[in-house]
């Protein structure tokens, strides 16, 4: 299987760099042509550079690494080459300032969509009637995406969301070879529960980062930047579910999710420094 990754930035970077760690083929494609065939070259043989027309044709799976109002415009360009291909969508609706640094208000990060509207939904919305949509990949800010891959004794779970079984066999391989724990939350209905907060009717509690009652227990007082993850179980259980928290010290662009609904998310602590 070969999978495109469409803008190769902190997030699609890190996503390629892992499938070719994991060893499969690669398909990269950026606005600089140049950068993206020195980047292919740095990967080495399973990864090749091209346009974004070639990398969507040559693979099975498309990655939209790229911001959410880029994406947007991407889809209607490329749609006939997109349809009959699983897209995997890892967008977060935040907004940047003139740098590209992510703003945030109250040390939360700020939506750029409507309140109650997901990145999504809208990017799912544009999709031709014969792509196989799944979101995934955006659950964790990259750099603890690029730390958080081959983790043992159990690996980092990452959630996805998808209504579509070869999206779901499909992500759930990529995943897998990053060297993450694919564990699904749900249909596409529930994209915003797996973006930033605001995005889906699920309500997400906010962690404090750094706060001591978010450490796994038995932690101590941690280094610079620590980040708590979490192993998801399914618990056959009618009981709700516990507090839902991911939190990354003092990282700018933390995201957040978690799951409301039955069966109940049980959730472990796996403590990264």
């Amino acid at each position: 299987m070969t999978t495109a990754v469409i803008g190769i930035g902190a997030l699609g970077g890190t996503v390629a760099r892992h499938l070719v760690s994991g060893g499969e083929p690669v398909a990269v494609a950026a606005r600089d042509p140049g950068r993206a065939a020195q980047f292919a070259r740095e990967l080495g043989g399973l990864s090749r550079a091209g346009s974004v027309s070639e990398a969507i044709v040559d693979a099975d799976a498309v990655v939209l690494a790229v911001m959410w109002q880029t994406a947007t415009n991407l889809i209607p360009k490329y749609a006939e080459l997109l349809d009959g291909k699983v897209v995997i969508d890892p967008s977060n609706p935040i907004a940047l300032d003139e740098s590209g640094t992510p703003i945030q208000r109250d040390g939360r990060p700020v939506r750029n969509l409507p309140e109650g509207t997901s990145s999504g939904a809208v990017i799912a919305g544009l999709l031709p009637t014969g792509v196989h949509y799944v979101k995934a990949l955006g659950t964790l800010a990259a750099r603890d995406l690029s730390s958080g891959a081959h983790r043992t004794p159990e690996r980092v779970a990452l959630l996805y969301v998808t209504d579509d079984d070869q999206a779901g066999s499909t992500v759930e391989r990529v995943i897998s070879v990053a060297g993450f724990d694919p564990v699904k939350a749900g249909g596409v209905a529930d994209v915003g529960r797996i973006e930033m907060p605001g995005g889906g009717p699920s309500r997400v509690r906010q962690s404090v980062p750094g706060a001591a009652a978010d450490r796994p227990p038995g932690a101590g007082r941690s280094r610079a930047s620590p980040m708590s993850l979490h192993r998801y179980e399914t618990a056959p259980t009618s009981r709700a579910p516990r507090r839902t928290e991911r939190h990354s010290g003092a990282e700018r662009d933390q995201m957040h999710s978690g799951s409301e609904k039955d069966p109940a998310v049980r959730w472990s602590h796996k403590h990264i420094k």
